[in-house]
């Protein structure tokens, strides 16, 4: 034997659903972003970001995904340095993404070259590693980096 199952609403949900529709209406401070125009400087060294770090004197560090190397500008906004070519050997990029920067060090993920490089906050290269691979100290296309360190501990480095 079929049974039919018949819904209805309570007065009080419709009556509430219906005065909750009107208080939903956009006001106008919903809009004010679509209201604004900004005039943005043309950014000469800056193309393409993906990311970017805040050095603790303020300086910001953006990896420039297309041009293969890394640009520095003030808290001003005024470019200072560039640094960095394409390839694959120390202190050169092939698509840097992302970078981090720990204890006056900046760390950058590149994507094609599946490792991690390690700078100065001047430029200088120190250090590296990674390969392309899925086991211990192996990256695939790695994305972003992350340094973090617990109390009284090592500090940790995380892809």
């Amino acid at each position: 034997m079929k049974t039919k199952t018949s819904y209805s609403f309570h007065p009080l949900v419709f009556l509430l659903l219906s005065v909750g529709s009107v208080w939903a209406q956009r006001g106008p401070q919903d809009s004010w972003y679509l209201d604004r125009e900004v005039q943005l400087p043309i950014l000469t060294h800056m193309h393409k970001p993906l990311g970017f770090a805040i050095a603790p004197n303020g300086d910001i560090y953006v990896p420039q995904y297309e041009l293969d190397n890394i640009a520095v500008w003030s808290s001003a906004g005024e470019f200072k340095f560039v640094f960095g070519k394409g390839g694959s050997g120390a202190g050169q990029f092939n698509e840097p993404l992302n970078c981090f920067i720990f204890q006056d060090e900046l760390f950058v993920c590149e994507w094609r070259n599946h490792r991690i490089q390690v700078f100065d906050l001047n430029g200088t290269y120190l250090r590296k590693w990674g390969i392309y691979g899925s086991g211990e100290g192996q990256f695939r296309y790695p994305r972003s980096v992350y340094v973090h360190q617990p109390e009284n501990s090592p500090a940790e480095v995380y892809v």
